[in-house]
This record gives C-alpha cells, sequence and structure tokens, in this order.
C-alpha cells in the first residue's frame, strides 16, 4: 500500500497553468474531492522519504503532499539526498527563468513550478510548517561553483495577517542571514511581516521591496538576506543596479547576487 501510495503522488504532469492574478502559478491543485482526502497523500517529504526508504526507493523529485489545513493537495519538490533527504522544497531559483518580482497576491499563493524554479506560496508555508516544528536548510551557489548552506533548527511561517517569520538555531557555513555578521539574541529577521512590492509592512522608512531589493521578503530596515531578488548574472550587476539574489553572510564578491538558491524544510525531529 506505501509502495501504491508513493506513485500515486508522484507528479509527472506538465507546470501548472497560470491563475488569473498576474500571470502567477498557483499550486493548490484543483483535485475532485475523493482525492484531497488526507488518506491519499502524505504531509510532506519527509513522510514520502519514510515510505520511500522501506521500497529501497529513495530519489528525488516532484510529488503532491496535502499539508493539514489545506483541502487540495500541492505539488513540491522533494530533496531526498542532502543532508539525509526528507526536505521539502519551499523555494528554489537556478537560471533566472522565473520573475520573482511579484506583487503580494503572488507571493500569497505561489508562482512557478516545482519541477523548475517556483516560490510555494506563504499560506502553504503556513500550513506546512505549523503542522510540527521544522527545520530550515537554506542552499547557496555562487558564481565560482562555491556551495555553502546555513541551517536553522526551528523555522515557520505565521498566519495570513502578517506571514511572520520565526526562525533560530543556525548552523552551517554560509554565515546566518536572518542575523547578519552581529550577534544578537535572536535573528535580526525574526518576528517579521512579509512585504512585496506592493504591501509594505517593513520598518523602514521607505520601502525595503522598492529600494537597492526587489521582490518579496521578510524585510525589517532593510535586510541580511533577501532571496527572492532579481536574478543578475556577473555580466549584469553594477554599482547600480541593485542587489540580486543576496546573502551578505555568504561573503566574497558575489553575496549580493549568487547563482542558486533552495530553501527547504523538514521535521525537527526527522532521522534519515
Amino acid at each position: 500500500l506505501l509502495s501504491r501510495a508513493i506513485e500515486d503522488q508522484t507528479d509527472n504532469d506538465q507546470p501548472e497553468k497560470p491563475d488569473n492574478v498576474d500571470g502567477q502559478t498557483t499550486h493548490t491543485d484543483p483535485a475532485s474531492p475523493a482525492l484531497s482526502k488526507r488518506g491519499n497523500y502524505f504531509s510532506d517529504c519527509s513522510e514520502i522519504h519514510t515510505a520511500q526508504t522501506l521500497y529501497h526507493k529513495v530519489s528525488s523529485g516532484v510529488h503532491k503532499i496535502l499539508p493539514v489545513g489545506l483541502s487540495s493537495p500541492i505539488s513540491v519538490y522533494c530533496d531526498q539526498t542532502t543532508d539525509g533527504g526528507g526536505w521539502t522544497v519551499i523555494q528554489r531559483r537556478f537560471d533566472g527563468s522565473v520573475d520573482f518580482n511579484r506583487p503580494w497576491g503572488a507571493f500569497r499563493y505561489g508562482f512557478g513550478s516545482a519541477n523548475g524554479e517556483y516560490w510555494l506560496g506563504l499560506e502553504n508555508m503556513y500550513r506546512l510548517t505549523n503542522q510540527h516544528r521544522y527545520t530550515l536548510y537554506v542552499q547557496l551557489e555562487d558564481w565560482n561553483h562555491v556551495v555553502k548552506y546555513a541551517k536553522y533548527s526551528s523555522f515557520s511561517v505565521g498566519s495570513s495577517s502578517n506571514y511572520s517569520l520565526s526562525v533560530s538555531g543556525y548552523s552551517g557555513t554560509a554565515g546566518d542571514g536572518f542575523s547578519g555578521s552581529r550577534s544578537r539574541s535572536k535573528p535580526y529577521l525574526t518576528g517579521q511581516p512579509f512585504s512585496a512590492r506592493d504591501v509594505d509592512r517593513d520598518a523602514s522608512s521607505g520601502s525595503c521591496a522598492n529600494s537597492a531589493y526587489t521582490g518579496g521578503w521578510w524585510y525589517k530596515s532593510c535586510t541580511w538576506s533577501a532571496l527572492n531578488g532579481p536574478y543578475l548574472r556577473r555580466s549584469d550587476y553594477t554599482g547600480h543596479s541593485g542587489c540580486g539574489i543576496a546573502w551578505y553572510a555568504f561573503g566574497g564578491s558575489y553575496r549580493c547576487y549568487l547563482k542558486k538558491s533552495k530553501m527547504m524544510v523538514r521535521p525537527a525531529n526527522f532521522r534519515p
């Protein structure tokens, strides 16, 4: 039965068709009521990893999951190799094929395709990360092919009132992009609501999403990271272009315009 369940959840469909909100792609699939029963879907990629392990078929790929609180399954990419696997990818960028400078509604409901670049959507992240205590893994790569990571022992997204960020417990090689280089009692950006180009909820007198940064993020005044900025190649960056995919603690000359980013979560009690 578990083997059958895994096959049922593998998503080999073409990318979802965009809805009518600024051309974004919603990640809530229009499944029939019969297929939306929670018994037919796992709640995240860690459960899929556990089921795959039983049948010795562990592999990364696109699956449909149904977090508690959602009525229809959502398509996600499951990373089953990094740091033991079990990761549900909530953000991924690697070639600039998807525009991340979008309005609030797009960031709320999600855009892109799970088999490419995508943003899972704040509402889906809220439902996903409030099922259990979750760990966050951020994987970054610069234009010199240097790969680093930042891992947080606790991560969640708040409810639809502002989708505030809760993150703590840094370890890794990329530096703490949520706190910056300073020693803090809590990460600089934790507790911040999410802002986008048309919804300004940061603590700055201006709009961080419309200044040196573009793309929605948990800005304060303004930020030490912004992984949803414009996709800037080495030849695109100038002193007037603003920041791209930014993680200042990464270090080096590319920290303001990285090549790749991936954010993914799994339950803190997961054991490979």
